[in-house]
C-alpha cells in the first residue's frame, strides 16, 4: 500500500464539505428549473412526434429516453425533434 493512498481526517472532512455543497446546488439547480415530464398518451395528443405506435417505436429503438418509469422528458423530445430537423435538413 501506498502511502500517498491514505486520506487523512482533514481530506475526509473537506471532501465531505464539497459533496455537501455539490448536492446543495443540484437541489437549487432542480428546484428552480421544472423538468417536464409526458406519458406516451400525452405525446399523442400534442401530435409533435406521431401517433401511438411510433412513439412506441421511437422508444424501442432508443430514440427517445425514457425515465425509469416509462415516460418521456422534454430534454429528450427536444433532441429528438433536433436531430430529426438536422437530418431533413442535409
Amino acid at each position: 500500500m501506498d502511502l500517498n493512498d491514505i486520506a487523512t481526517k482533514a481530506d475526509i472532512a473537506t471532501l465531505a464539505d464539497m459533496i455537501n455543497k455539490l448536492i446543495a446546488k443540484f437541489d437549487e439547480m432542480t428546484a428552480t428549473s421544472e423538468v417536464k415530464i409526458y406519458t406516451v398518451n400525452q405525446l399523442v395528443k400534442m401530435g409533435t412526434v406521431g401517433g401511438y405506435d411510433k412513439i412506441k417505436t421511437l422508444i424501442k429503438k432508443k430514440l427517445l429516453q425514457t425515465t425509469p418509469d416509462g415516460k418521456i422528458t422534454q430534454q429528450s423530445l427536444t433532441n429528438y425533434l433536433k436531430c430529426k430537423t438536422q437530418s431533413h435538413g442535409k
